[in-house]
């Protein structure tokens, strides 16, 4: 098995525990005012986007980009890791 099919194993498996949302024009929106009040770049600013529409009580929003970490913390959700070094 390559490298790569190994590395995305533990997603295919946990996928059915991951919400998924279709981009339509109302999130598109929401996401391109995120990138412009949080400085997010476009895919971190969509993802933050989809995560705020999901939200549960549930939802942990999983970052190591320190520029999302900070936005997704700043927008109210639970993020991990708690902090980044």
């Amino acid at each position: 098995m390559s490298a790569g099919r190994q590395a995305t194993r533990p997603v295919h498996q946990e996928w059915p525990a991951f919400g998924v949302v279709e981009v339509d024009q109302a999130l598109a929106e929401h996401a391109a005012a995120l990138a412009i009040d949080r400085d997010l770049r476009s895919l971190d600013s969509h993802h933050l986007a989809a995560a705020q529409l999901l939200r549960t009580d549930n939802l942990v929003f999983v970052t190591c980009d320190r520029r999302l970490h900070a936005a997704a913390q700043a927008e109210g959700l639970s993020v991990l890791p708690a902090t980044l070094d």
